[in-house]
């Protein structure tokens, strides 16, 4: 796997000092996010990407979509929100970024990542899995 090509997941991310680096993701919606927005019919909208082995205290990563850099994403781990699961923390995690309806419009979007500094502690590389667009609708 090599994170300096157009790709799609499975990806291993690399770290790399220069903005631009990094592997690029085409995510389509093709909902009318703005429409169900002025409708009050929207709930949210997010960015979320799975990634494997992330270390919310080492590892740094940078996400653009369509060219505009995301800030920190929230870090959901399905074992620590799952009081039934028998282990605290799952291999896999998502990083969420919640955005705003006019970053979703219907269309192709494109996403970008960056591994700016990797977790010294953790071996295994990061792995980006799944990169999607959740949009949430009012019931």
């Amino acid at each position: 796997l090599h994170d300096r090509i157009h790709a799609e997941t499975p990806v291993v991310l690399y770290c790399t000092i220069s903005r631009g680096e990094g592997p690029t993701f085409d995510v389509p919606v093709y909902d009318d996010v703005m429409g169900a927005d002025r409708r009050g019919e929207l709930e949210a909208v997010e960015l979320q990407m799975e990634v494997e082995h992330y270390s919310p205290t080492g590892d740094h990563v940078d996400v653009n979509l369509d060219g505009e850099l995301l800030g920190d994403p929230i870090v959901r781990n399905a074992a620590a929100e799952d009081p039934n699961a028998p282990a605290d923390v799952d291999e896999n995690s998502w990083l969420v970024f919640v955005l705003r309806p006019e970053q979703t419009e219907r269309g192709p979007h494109s996403v970008q990542v960056r591994l700016v500094e990797r977790d010294a502690r953790v071996r295994p590389p990061l792995v980006v899995n799944h990169v999607e667009i959740h949009v949430r609708y009012r019931r």
